[in-house]
């Protein structure tokens, strides 16, 4: 889905160009009713400096999370209902 510098890809849509130890490169192209091709409407090659990444939980972390919360949850109705006899 990559293209390269020296011409536009064939589908329009945001493509990856490159990227290096701290620069990252994207094109964006569009398509033209009256030709029928891709034409690039633009580019961005910049740095990312300072940029911080936060983590994001895996799925299966809250799935663990909840089925904790569920063996909690029995657990006390569980105390419950034997400290009521």
């Amino acid at each position: 889905m990559g293209a390269s510098r020296a011409g536009a890809p064939a589908s329009p849509g945001l493509h990856y160009i490159h990227s290096g130890s701290d620069s990252l490169g994207f094109a964006a192209t569009g398509f033209n009713l009256m030709t029928g091709a891709a034409t690039r409407l633009g580019e961005f090659n910049g740095t990312l400096s300072g940029l911080t990444v936060s983590a994001v939980p895996e799925p299966g972390t809250y799935a663990l999370m909840l089925a904790g919360l569920g063996v909690l949850g029995f657990s006390a109705k569980r105390r419950r209902v034997n400290s009521a006899r």
